[in-house]
């Protein structure tokens, strides 16, 4: 690789995780939890869940929006959201009067509004935090999503070269030495780690790269484009008057089902000024897409069918674009594809722990290098400094979601929501601190005095005695 050596990928392996592995834990921990963040939610917030009657017909939609309005006609419905599964209710994101985003939680049964809560939740705290570290903007960058994806390089590095420099790597797959010394086994199972999850490593950080490439893209303003939203002209308002009123949303819905004979609607965009049409977003005979890349767009005053995307019908770049999001967070098949992503993350994070520790080890061992203690001592400070910017960004991001005026008052949210955002903040924490304890405060032990060493007696015939008993000792001069 490079045309490097075999010792020099392991130096490059190991300085990677020595100068870079605390921050890529934090981006692929996020990103890990965040697979799993709407269970995560529906477990803290019991206006998500429901308990389906035995025989349970689900409400249709117009049933749904028509509950929402009718428990908060002062809100505008920007979209609606099928549940996420039998015991999950119907979700709908709205705005209030004074500008505040909420989630509101209906009954997808009984079409009866369970309850609403600030838009903050477990699920905006990750993907907030996974993508961005809460950073946003910065004068000499135009979006901090470049700082997180550009670990999607290390991951990469780490993964590749850790591969090449283990020959007959396979053999490491049950490898686990249990009565060598602790050092020998955590280096065991950063091999077996490494080996087994080389395939989803490589994964996550080709879609990291993904995400780098494409918000340069859009920077650049060369980012592939797909059809334009169809909108209504002026002309064609005129013809149904200031006072049309939109057709019943199942109407509406019904029409794009027509149109889209495959597709399972996914989401509902509400048209929200006079010339916005519904939006139906879904599911269909494309695999691994998602929601957007399957659409019909109707026309909310005559059911008029204006366009009908199916995701076979992209081009390869936009299919990539609609796919990557499903493979980089598992949410393409379910919850058991999502716990295995969940897990596997999680032993991947693990691992960059144990190599980092394993390398610090084995440089100690070797004694102080100048160069090494100045890229150390650099990298930690942009650490140090990273971690300083995003806690304070992450505290100002989470009161921006508060009661106006922003940033004064909490966001109002369940404890549940609150007992699992404050977890994961005491988890990483808890891992940074005991990161710089083990890695950066752990010193090169003192080596040891050397034992004095009793001299064997020489072996002397009882005459030889004698006769040293006989004489005398010699005397200095």
């Amino acid at each position: 690789m490079l045309g490097l050596s075999t010792k020099q990928l392991f130096r490059l392996h190991g300085w990677l995780g020595m100068n870079l592995g605390l921050m890529l834990f934090v981006v692929c921990f996020s990103g890990t939890v965040a697979t799993l963040s709407h269970e995560l939610d529906w477990l803290a917030n019991p206006a998500m869940r429901v308990s389906p009657p035995s025989d349970a017909q689900p409400a249709s939609w117009g049933a749904i929006h028509q509950a929402v309005r009718e428990a908060h006609p002062d809100w505008t419905i920007r979209w609606l959201d099928k549940p996420m599964g039998r015991y999950a209710a119907a979700e709908a994101v709205v705005t209030t009067d004074d500008r505040q985003w909420r989630w509101v939680y209906i009954n997808p049964y009984t079409a009866q509004v369970q309850g609403d809560t600030s838009y903050f939740n477990v699920q905006r705290f990750l993907r907030s935090f996974h993508r961005r570290l809460f950073i946003g903007d910065l004068p000499w960058l135009p979006d901090s999503l470049y700082i997180t994806c550009f670990f999607g390089f290390i991951l990469l590095f780490s993964a590749v070269t850790g591969l090449l420099f283990y020959k007959n790597w396979w053999r490491y797959l049950f490898r686990l030495r249990l009565g060598k010394s602790a050092r020998v086994l955590w280096s065991d199972v950063h091999r077996m780690i490494g080996v087994w999850t080389l395939l989803f490593a490589v994964l996550i950080a080709l879609t990291g790269i993904w995400y780098f490439v494409e918000e340069g893209m859009g920077d650049l303003d060369v980012a592939p484009k797909g059809t334009p939203l169809p909108r209504m002209s002026n002309e064609e308002l005129d013809t149904y008057g200031e006072d049309a009123e939109h057709l019943p949303l199942d109407r509406l819905v019904a029409a794009a089902e027509q149109a889209h004979p495959a597709l399972e609607v996914k989401r509902l965009w509400l048209p929200t000024g006079r010339r916005t049409v519904l939006r139906v977003w879904g599911q269909g005979e494309t695999w691994l897409v998602r929601n957007r890349a399957n659409h019909v767009a109707v026309n909310p005053y005559t059911a008029e069918v204006m366009r009908v995307q199916h995701g076979s019908d992209l081009t390869p770049l936009l299919r990539w674009q609609d796919t990557a999001d499903p493979l980089h967070f598992g949410n393409f098949a379910g919850l058991t594809v999502k716990l295995l992503w969940f897990v596997l993350g999680l032993v991947l994070s693990l691992s960059i722990l144990v190599g980092a520790y394993l390398w610090r080890l084995r440089t100690l061992a070797q004694g102080p290098s100048h160069r090494d203690g100045l890229w150390n001592g650099a990298s930690f400070i942009l650490t140090v400094a990273l971690l300083g910017l995003a806690a304070c960004r992450t505290y100002e991001g989470i009161m921006g979601y508060g009661p106006p005026p922003r940033g004064e008052t909490a966001p109002e949210v369940p404890w549940g929501v609150t007992l699992f955002v404050g977890g994961f903040v005491v988890v990483t924490i808890v891992t940074i601190v005991a990161w710089f304890y083990l890695i950066v405060g752990r010193k090169r032990p003192r080596p040891a005095p050397p034992r004095a060493v009793k001299p064997e007696p020489t072996a002397v015939s009882r005459t030889g005695l004698k006769r040293l008993d006989r004489e005398p000792l010699e005397q200095p001069v």
